[in-house]
């Protein structure tokens, strides 16, 4: 698995690892992990990201994977691009979202999803709750 490091020494930095024999696109994984960052508060708005260069080489993939990943995450508006600049994890994230009604129809959507997943692999809802639980306060979810 590779991995790399994006945050300032002086800190724990978050880090993205590939899983070379998931099915899931290498691209993608950059893509969910920085997310992740971003989510739990380990890469915040105006931090830089490596150079699209720089993280192809330090997780051994072709720069237009890094270069799909970090489009990607500018779609999503996680990322801000400028030409010959580094990226950097969007500013207006530093305003706390508003959730929409689509946000709130996407959200149940992926939960639903992953509740039939999980009872197809066997869980009970009392096992599923469990682990939401677990998930959800892994990530410092509160109130």
């Amino acid at each position: 698995m590779a991995t790399r490091e994006i945050a300032p020494a002086d800190e724990e930095p978050p880090t993205i690892t590939l899983d070379l024999t998931s099915p899931q696109p290498i691209y993608l994984q950059i893509v969910e992990q920085v997310r992740r960052h971003v989510a739990e508060g380990r890469l915040a708005p105006g931090d830089p990201l490596p150079s699209v260069r720089q993280l192809a080489a330090d997780l051994g993939v072709n720069v237009n994977t890094a270069l799909a990943a970090y489009r990607a995450l500018e779609a999503e508006g996680i990322a801000l691009l400028r030409r010959g600049a580094r990226a950097t994890i969007h500013p207006r994230l530093a305003q706390t979202p508003v959730p929409q009604p689509d946000d709130i129809a996407r959200i149940r959507a992926a939960l639903e999803r992953a509740r039939t997943d999980a009872l197809l692999a066997g869980l009970t809802p009392a096992m599923l709750r469990a682990l939401a639980a677990e998930v959800f306060g892994a990530a410092g979810a509160g109130a």
